[in-house]
């Protein structure tokens, strides 16, 4: 009973070690085969810093001023009110 359960903690091992190594081939040979194609995704250094740019802008009442000032008057009220 004992061996049959090491055979088949064996076996099952050995799948997925067949498995994990199969995966790191075909992983391989992927990034081989779509080298040449890298290129094409890629964005330019200033295009890539001009949409950097632009997702990082806050609109709307989001803006840092206003937020530390709701805040601020949160803060106040909250210890106004629980002396």
């Amino acid at each position: 009973m004992i061996a049959d359960g090491i055979k088949l903690m064996i076996v099952g091992m050995g799948v997925v070690f067949s498995f994990l190594g199969l995966m790191v081939l075909v992983i391989l040979a992927t990034a081989k085969v779509l080298a040449p194609f890298a290129g094409i995704l890629e964005e330019k250094p200033a295009e890539a810093k001009a949409s950097r740019r632009q997702s990082k802008k806050k609109t709307g009442p989001e803006s840092g001023a206003e937020v530390e000032a709701v805040i601020t008057a949160a803060v106040h009220q909250y210890r106004k009110e629980n002396k």
